[in-house]
């Protein structure tokens, strides 16, 4: 992986938006060889954050202009995300029952060991 230098690993990683598969198929390398200079170079690290947090933007930006269009499902998106601190909470109620809505039945068992003379149980 000489031949394929830091500089053009971040090049292919900031054109590829931050996705590893897609900037070594543009490299002809394995996403292994990406990892791996991920994890050795500090610089590339950077520039792989870099990336994800540019397209992280670019979504919230659609996301915020979706809202402003009024479009139910992205108001709907954020308040369930970022409204829950004032009570959009999407909420699930289980009931568990028995046969034909009776009450389950339900066995506890219960089983006392002596603890041994050296002191465990």
């Amino acid at each position: 992986m000489a031949s394929v230098t830091n500089a053009k690993i971040i090049e292919a990683l900031r054109e590829s938006r931050g996705l590893v598969m897609v900037a070594a198929r543009k490299l002809g390398i394995s996403r292994q060889q990406i990892y791996r200079r991920i994890k050795d170079s500090d610089e590339v690290r950077a520039a792989i954050e870099e990336a994800r947090d540019f397209t992280t933007d670019t979504a919230e930006a659609a996301l915020f202009k979706k809202i402003a269009e009024g479009e139910a499902w992205a108001i709907c998106f954020y308040l369930k995300t970022q409204g829950k601190d004032r009570g959009y909470v999407e909420r699930q109620q289980h009931e568990h029952s028995g046969p034909e809505g009776e009450p389950l039945a339900v066995t506890v068992t219960r089983r006392i060991v002596k603890a041994d003379a050296g002191g465990s149980a």
